[in-house]
């Protein structure tokens, strides 16, 4: 169970990263497949500023040691409740037979970082509500962290 928790604090963890400015309008996607977790994360950016990120989490039971979709709810659900009621941030699990899926969203023009910094797994540079979240951060510490872009 604590291994789980520490698996999906470390996701969260690298969902919240950096600060900075420079390049164009455009998304790029990053993923990870560990522990029976595969992560998908979207940056929506433009220059080197983070506007959105989207992160989807699929989470397979059997390879995490979760015995049911019950039992996975008894776990993720406490998390989920805790990220609800924040403007700017997305979050809902979905659970299936073999399989939970979580999805968060991140809108950083909406969201107040001063709120939202003591949520599981949230670590942001200095002076971020000013500077924003950086692009090239961000991906240098996801590729750190055995991310691959998806081109």
């Amino acid at each position: 169970m604590k291994k789980i928790l520490g698996i999906i604090t470390v996701i969260l963890l690298m969902l919240f990263l950096t600060a900075c400015d420079s390049g164009n309008g455009s998304t790029r996607t990053f993923k990870l497949e560990k522990d029976g977790i595969t992560t998908t994360m979207v940056y929506t950016y433009e220059n080197d500023k983070v506007i959105k990120q989207t992160t989807e989490n699929l989470i397979v039971y059997d390879l995490v040691g979760i015995t049911s979709k019950e039992h996975a709810q008894v776990i993720f659900d406490p998390m989920s409740e805790e990220f609800q009621n924040y403007d700017g941030v997305m979050h809902e699990m979905q659970y299936e037979d073999d399989q939970a899926i979580e999805k968060l969203e991140l809108d950083y023009d909406v969201v107040n970082f001063e709120e939202i910094m003591h949520l599981p797994g949230m670590n942001f540079d200095e002076n971020v509500e000013e500077k924003g979240v950086s692009m090239v951060k961000s991906a240098e510490y996801l590729e750190s962290k055995g991310f691959k872009e998806v081109k």
